[in-house]
């Protein structure tokens, strides 16, 4: 196998690991990693409470994080299917909020 194949074979790795959730993964990791070498305890009631952060972070923060990410995805699709600008972002989710305002203001 040449060099030039080897070099293609990881790109295409690469590119089919690039994904929102290995992102969302990656990112969530380090930041555990981090947190566990700057937080390095001695005291069990420490350990206990990092055990079960770690646990929340990674069952329920990934989880919300990619529920966000790939909403957001998926109405960037939505949009763009339906040949709408970014002045859609402003009727369906601000123009609701400036009345609800608007009308609370002027009582």
């Amino acid at each position: 196998m040449s060099i030039g194949q080897r070099l293609k074979l990881r790109w295409q790795r690469i590119r089919k690991w690039n994904t929102v959730d290995h992102w969302i993964d990656l990112i969530v990791d380090v930041g555990l990693i981090a947190f566990d070498v700057l937080s390095s305890p001695i005291l069990i009631l420490v350990r206990f409470v990092r055990y079960f952060f770690n646990k929340f972070v990674n069952g329920h923060l990934k989880r919300f994080l990619k529920w966000i990410a790939h909403g957001i995805i998926e109405q960037r699709r939505q949009r763009l299917a339906a040949g709408k600008g970014l002045i859609w972002w402003y009727i369906r989710y601000l123009t609701p909020y400036y009345w609800l305002f608007a009308r609370w203001r002027k009582k």
